[in-house]
This record gives C-alpha cells, sequence and structure tokens, in this order.
C-alpha cells in the first residue's frame, strides 16, 4: 500500500473510532415511535362512557370470531408460481397419533412438498367440518382477558402516552382527539428521520467497497450471540440461527487480526435460563485502508433490558468462518478456513 492510502485510510479510522454513525440508538429509537396511530381510532368528543365503549368493542370482536368459526379454510394455491420461492423457503412435517407435527424440515422435492401440503389441506377442512358450535362466551372471556393484559402491561404506546390518558382507553384502541393528533405529527417526524437516514446511508455506506463475502457473513438479522472471545490476534464471534433461517444451527466468524475499538456493557451473550440473551440490531462496516471497521448495535430479550442497547467496534484485517456442530461445544472450531480467493 502506498502511503498516502495508508494515512488516508489511517484518518478513517480515526474518524469513526467512537461508534456507528447511522443505523445508532437514535435511529432504533425513531423506529419504535412510527406507527403509533395504527389501529386506534379517535374520539371527538371529550366525555365519553369507557363502559359503553368496552361493549361495543366486545361485540364486534365476538362477531369476527363467529365469522373466522365459520370460514372455510383457504387453499393456496401453487406458492412457486408466482412468487421466486425455493424448497428452502418452505417446510414440511409429519403428524404423530395425536395430530402434532413432528420432524419439521425442508422438503427434498416439489413432489414432497406437493403431498405435505395436500394432506395438510384435507387435515383442515376435516377439522373445519368437524368444529364445535360457536361459544360467544369463550369469545367474551378472550376479549376480557386480552384487554386486562393490556390495561396491565401497557405495551401498546410509550410509557408517557399513559400519564396522559386511562390505560383501559388505550387498551379499548382509542384516543382522546389531541393525543392522537400529537402522536400521528410523532410518527410522520420520526418517518422522515428515518427516511433521510436511511438514503444518506446507503449513498455512504454502499461505497465502502465491501467483499461480498464479508457482507454475507454479516447477514447477522437472525442470529443470536452466544460468546464473544479473543485469542491471539482474533476475535471471535459465536452465533446461533434460529429454525427460520436459511443458516440455522451454530457457527463462529472469525476476525483476523481484530482489535476492540470499544465494546460496551455485558456482551456474554447466555442469558441466566442458558439460552442467548442478547441480538443483532443494527451493524455498519467501513473500508479504512488495509482493515475494515465493524461497527453492531446489540440489543436485550431480557424484558427489563429491551431498549438499552450496546455498542460495539471491531477493527480487523478480513473475517471468515467455521460451522460448529452443535455436539461439540462452543470451543471446538477446527473448521476455519479463509476464502481461497483473499
Amino acid at each position: 500500500m502506498d502511503r498516502i492510502s495508508s494515512i488516508a485510510g489511517s484518518r478513517r479510522i480515526k474518524e469513526r473510532r467512537d461508534r456507528m454513525k447511522y443505523f445508532t440508538e437514535e435511529y432504533k429509537k425513531a423506529l419504535q415511535n412510527t406507527g403509533l396511530v395504527e389501529g386506534f381510532d379517535r374520539l371527538e368528543e371529550e366525555d365519553f362512557d369507557i363502559n359503553l365503549l368496552y361493549k361495543q368493542r366486545e361485540s364486534a370482536y365476538v362477531e369476527r370470531e363467529r365469522e373466522l368459526h365459520d370460514t372455510p379454510p383457504v387453499q393456496e394455491g401453487d406458492l412457486f408460481s408466482d412468487l421466486e420461492l425455493t424448497l428452502e423457503d418452505v417446510w414440511v412435517a409429519d403428524v404423530d397419533e395425536r395430530g402434532n407435527e413432528i420432524n419439521v424440515r425442508h422438503p427434498e422435492s416439489f413432489e414432497e412438498w406437493e403431498k405435505y401440503k395436500a394432506a395438510s389441506d384435507k387435515m383442515q377442512y376435516e377439522e373445519y367440518e368437524n368444529r364445535d358450535p360457536f361459544d360467544a362466551f369463550d369469545a367474551r372471556e378472550l376479549f376480557r382477558l386480552n384487554f386486562d393484559i393490556a390495561v396491565r402491561d401497557q405495551w401498546q404506546l410509550p410509557a408517557w402516552v399513559y400519564e396522559k390518558v386511562d390505560a383501559r382507553l388505550i387498551a379499548l384502541h382509542y384516543l382522546p382527539r389531541d393525543l392522537y393528533k400529537e402522536l400521528e405529527t410523532i410518527s410522520k417526524n420520526n418517518e422522515k428521520t428515518i427516511r433521510n437516514i436511511e438514503q444518506q446511508a446507503d449513498e455512504h455506506l454502499d461505497r465502502q467497497d465491501i467483499p461480498e463475502k464479508i457482507k454475507t457473513l454479516l447477514e447477522l438479522h437472525d442470529a443470536q450471540l452466544l460468546k464473544i472471545e479473543e485469542k491471539k490476534d482474533t476475535i471471535y464471534f459465536d452465533l446461533v440461527y434460529g429454525p427460520a433461517s436459511s443458516m440455522e444451527g451454530h457457527y463462529r466468524i472469525a476476525f483476523v487480526e481484530g482489535e476492540f475499538l470499544e465494546k460496551e456493557g455485558d456482551l456474554s451473550g447466555i442469558d441466566a435460563g442458558g439460552l442467548p440473551g442478547i441480538y443483532f440490531s443494527e451493524q455498519e462496516i467501513y473500508h479504512c485502508g488495509a482493515y475494515y471497521e465493524f461497527h453492531f448495535l446489540f440489543d436485550s430479550y431480557e424484558e427489563q433490558q429491551q431498549g438499552e442497547y450496546l455498542y460495539l467496534t471491531i477493527r480487523a484485517k478480513d473475517l471468515v468462518h467455521g460451522n460448529l456442530p452443535v455436539e461439540t461445544g462452543s470451543e471446538s472450531f477446527e473448521s476455519l478456513s479463509r476464502d481461497p480467493k483473499t
């Protein structure tokens, strides 16, 4: 590398050494505060009877449940005719003697998929034909249960909204007129902020000349972090992908000649119950001369820690990976290998 390129790379590292620039905690909070009035009705009158509103919502809910109960199952057409799907995009399963699906897997052929689909359609129709009579009492009880949970947990809107309005009203999907307008304005402003950030990020990050193999390795939105480990001059991420991901299983990726530029909070990965505790939320990658700079934003599955994002920045010369067989444990990653083209 010539001296000018090296100096330019060093300057870029210094400029971004703090943390990621676009997909930050502020960006995530803006995302969480959009569409705030979706599903809510606006109350034009200041005086209202909460009990009357409850009865109206309850009646509408019961009628929707009755309609669903009496609607025959819809049989899907050929999924592969209109969509660019592959066998890796669909699932099949066996059915045990109790009617439970077991051995969930991707089909090995289109014939296996069609056979599973036909059997599934038949079972759904038989269940519909032999359904019990609709029970309006059960529907009302379910409505009450959902209402009570919404009032208790206050999960539908930001906490500050509940300081301004009765939680029962929110649970019924109503908002006073002025508050509705305020939340609508907040949502629109955040949507504009998000569009601006994403446009700037696309323009800037697309110019970073990141190799496709690195981009592929960092498709982490379905990944959970098990452990971060540092050995000599290499930093390792131990990851697990769930069954909904095409990369199902345990993996390790290695940051060659890796160095922590920022490591915030506890990123141990495993919670007290032995399950993955944090997951990848956002990331940015920069090409800085002879090195790459990887910025990560993590979030937690722990309810009391959700929304408390943690930053991690690593500078490394390359990125490689290898599979981790489940039975070997996280200490045995022997299959690390570089792309032969690099």
